[in-house]
């Protein structure tokens, strides 16, 4: 009966021992598959991360081309048919139409291909501008706000709330204006952008008829701004430019 006994615990320990023997070679496959898993990732990484990034180089490179080729675009004069004559084989655009589509389609080339790069920002940007120069305020103010929802804290941001501001001076809504006209004035990055904002504040009061707060604005300029282009302009509303009759 002893005798039984011990081959039962005998055979008990034999199978306890094989299976931590099993298990323990299962865990050896499980590190050893879960290894080359890392190994191939970690190496798809080296492998293709480089070339994304390559890729990537790429399409930025182009889209700085084509940009380059729509400010070239913009800054080209129009010739009209028969004018100057000893230019004509030089002449890209006879119609401002034809410039303006050719260099708004360049653009949207870049915004099409190539919407992460960032050239893609300029682009947004420089459409709304030349829609704004076309005289086509709705669809200017349009592509203003699009800008400013895409890119809140872009390069363009007081350029860009300075355009709107004057697309809605052009299109008299004044008070739209001025509180537009203000984001720039109190924007501490707008730079230059501020004073020009300022000016045309002064004009849009003037417009309502709010002959006082035009002149103080106006005033500021020349205070906060002295010897400057703005200034002189705004001392010629406030009555203190050159022509002021200084025999008086």
């Amino acid at each position: 009966m002893k005798e039984q006994k011990m081959d039962l615990k005998h055979e008990l320990k034999r199978d306890v021992i094989a299976d931590y023997v099993r298990q323990g070679i299962d865990l050896i496959k499980l590190h050893k598959e879960n290894a080359l898993i890392t190994l191939a990732i970690v190496a798809a990484i080296v492998i293709l991360v480089p070339l994304y990034l390559q890729r990537r180089a790429s399409n930025y490179d182009r889209a700085q081309e084509m940009l380059t080729t729509g400010d070239f675009y913009a800054r080209q004069k129009v010739y009209k048919v028969g004018a100057e004559s000893d230019a004509q084989s030089y002449v890209l655009f006879h119609t401002t139409d034809e410039k303006f589509k050719k260099t708004q389609e360049t653009y949207q080339q870049i915004l099409n291909l190539y919407p992460g790069s960032p050239a893609a920002e300029d682009a947004t940007f420089k459409i709304a501008a030349c829609l704004y120069e076309e005289k086509k305020y709705d669809q200017a103010l349009d592509q203003y706000r699009s800008y400013l929802n895409r890119y809140r804290k872009g390069k363009f941001v007081a350029q860009t709330n300075l355009g709107i501001a004057c697309a809605l001076e052009q299109k008299k809504d004044y008070a739209m204006a001025i509180e537009s006209l203000q984001k720039v004035a109190d924007d501490k990055n707008a730079g230059p952008w501020a004073v020009e904002a300022l000016y045309h504040q002064g004009l849009c009061w003037e417009k309502q008829r709010s002959s006082k707060k035009a002149h103080d604005v106006f005033g500021e300029i020349e205070k906060s701004y002295p010897n400057t282009y703005w200034a002189f302009l705004a001392a010629e509303k406030t009555g203190n430019g050159l022509g002021k009759d200084e025999s008086k």
